[in-house]
């Protein structure tokens, strides 16, 4: 895409950020120190399993309220480094405090107070990813590990549209040009490195805004043609080696409608080939006629093994949820009392 499509846009290349390609803007840039971050006790905040308070916009704590107060002992997460805690709501707290301990550079969209992004300007935030994984040295022995950090934030009444995306590129010998994988035959290839891919992507909202985010991954190639229908073992056979197949995709998203009439519309699209995918995806809605939208699509097929989890915390009043999933998914939503208007609409399709 070029300059006139978006009015900012961050690319990192195997984890590294390229400044040739990306387009930053005062309010979108690519942070490599805590001194690049305007709100670090918010990019510090991690999930339930870490973090008990919920992130209210005056302050990050109102008298010691939390998700443990406001649920059920089936809803509270728990400490993170319990053996059951990937089977309590999310289970990606420790993933996310590993993002924050390992990632070399976090991408920032800061929105300041009654800033509006034209919707059809998004901010886009591109992440590719070589065989090599840029290691230089390769081996199918070896493995290489990302942990990919997103940050947005936005103040009062302001909005903005932003898309992620997660790719594969082919890099021609010299280095000199760049493809996208996804036509190429799937074949065993020794030059590979099986990779992991640990993001963490976190979104405050401020009264009065909206983000509308979309979230695609199409990383880690593509599943064999054919091998759920094979009379043969032919298509299962290359399914077997296929390089994508040793990967792993993780992302946890934390989203949290923090001041009165906040709205996040997120979509998530997960279509890639990595032998394991998890996206998760959780929305707090803290403030009165705070509204959160939650739609899913994931495909998978061959040896991949594949997840979208989501969740919803309903703690303000009048609160408003709608959720539409098309694949397997566990849902759960929190409502803080009996009597508190809320309403919440969900969807699923297999």
């Amino acid at each position: 895409m070029d300059d006139s499509g978006c009015s900012a846009r961050l690319v990192y290349l195997d984890g590294r950020y390229v400044p040739a390609v990306s387009l930053t803007s005062s309010y979108c840039h690519s942070a490599s120190s805590e001194e690049d971050i305007a709100h670090p006790e918010l990019f510090k905040r991690l999930p339930d399993g870490f973090t008990d308070e919920f992130a209210y916009e005056d302050n990050l704590t109102k008298n010691g309220d939390g998700v443990a107060n406001a649920s059920g002992p089936d809803h509270n997460v728990g400490p993170a480094t319990e053996r059951p805690a990937s089977n309590r709501q999310m289970g990606t707290a420790a993933w996310a405090a590993l993002n924050t301990m390992k990632a070399r550079c976090a991408a920032i969209v800061d929105i300041p107070d009654a800033t509006h992004i034209d919707k059809n300007s998004p901010v886009i935030v591109v992440y590719a990813y070589t065989k090599t994984g840029g290691t230089g040295e390769v081996s199918r022995k070896d493995g290489v590990a990302f942990h990919p950090r997103t940050f947005v934030v936005t103040g009062r009444d302001s909005s903005v549209s932003m898309q992620q995306q997660y790719v594969d590129l082919d890099v021609s010998e010299d280095g000199s040009t760049f493809s996208f994988i996804s036509t190429k035959e799937n074949k065993e290839d020794d030059n590979y490195v099986p990779r992991l891919s640990n993001g963490f992507t976190q979104i405050y909202i401020g009264s009065g805004s909206s983000v509308s985010h979309v979230y695609v991954d199409e990383s880690g190639g593509y599943v064999t043609p054919g091998v759920e229908d094979s009379k043969n073992d032919a298509e299962r056979q290359i399914e077997s080696v296929r390089p994508g197949a040793s990967d792993t995709h993780l992302e946890s998203i934390d989203v949290h409608c923090r001041g009165e009439g906040s709205t996040y519309s997120g979509t998530a699209v997960s279509i890639g080939g990595s032998g394991r995918r998890r996206v998760c995806a959780s929305v707090t809605l803290l403030k009165p006629s705070a509204m959160g939208e939650l739609n899913g699509f994931l495909m998978a097929g061959g040896v991949q093994k594949s997840e979208m989890r989501t969740n919803i915390h309903h703690v303000g009043e009048a609160t408003e949820s709608v959720q539409r999933q098309k694949n397997m998914v566990v849902s759960f939503f929190i409502l803080k009392s009996d009597n508190m208007r809320t309403y919440s609409l969900h969807s699923y399709y297999t």
